[in-house]
């Protein structure tokens, strides 16, 4: 996984010079505010994308533990399910609390609400365990593929573009360029957070599952 964008704007701006005097311009608009203010409105478009993600990511997990919990019980819990199934539920509660906080420190766009959340859905119990778990495998590859590779490779876009935008245009105000930067920062740090917590689910779903019997001929 990539790392935070921990580098600040002056940094950036140096390196890049160093490495690349000859950069062009992204584009045609010679106002660098006007560049700048674009650069922020697609962060803050991001920033929601990926709390509907989260907010996606957690009826999706919060469903599929309940199903699978409901499963294995009605077969044989064991000391281990049940300890490893109250870690998932820790987990769900986790990424709850930060998508909360996401919500209300990351800067959205005027009128977006985010998706309702369900912390506890009803089990829907099935006769076979592991048909549950091939579906939560599958949620959770998604939430995880979309998190850490669309969302990232936009982000990695804009701060390449910032980049290339502060080493050509010389009168841009460091205050904008702070501005834009922590936006990338705390974007950064959220999606990385999320993308943890639902890794960490993906090992409890798995201790949840070990002892399922083989399916009865």
């Amino acid at each position: 996984m990539r790392p935070t964008f921990a580098v600040s704007a002056v940094v950036s701006v140096t390196s890049f010079l160093a490495i690349c005097p000859s950069a062009h311009s992204f584009g045609p608009d010679p106002e660098p505010a006007r560049k700048i203010a674009h650069l922020s409105h697609e962060i803050i478009a991001l920033d929601a994308s990926l709390i509907t993600l989260m907010s996606q990511a957690e009826n999706s997990l919060s469903d599929d533990v309940e199903s699978l919990h409901a499963s294995i019980a009605a077969q044989e819990e064991t000391v281990d399910t049940f300890a490893a199934y109250h870690e998932a539920k820790s987990l769900i509660h986790d990424l709850e609390a930060l998508r909360k906080d996401a919500i209300a420190n990351l800067t959205l766009p005027s009128g977006y609400t985010a998706p309702n959340v369900v912390l506890e859905p009803p089990p829907s119990a099935t006769s076979d365990p592991k048909l549950v778990l091939r579906s939560t495998y599958q949620d959770l590859a998604t939430a995880m593929r979309l998190m850490v590779t669309e969302i990232n490779m936009e982000a990695v876009a804009i701060e390449k573009r910032l980049e290339i935008l502060a080493a050509k245009e010389n009168d841009i105000s460091f205050r904008d360029m702070f501005r834009v930067q922590a936006l990338m920062n705390h974007l950064s740090q959220v999606q990385e957070a999320s993308t943890s917590i639902l890794s960490a689910s993906n090992s409890a779903i798995a201790n949840m599952a070990r002892n399922v019997k083989q399916a009865r001929p």
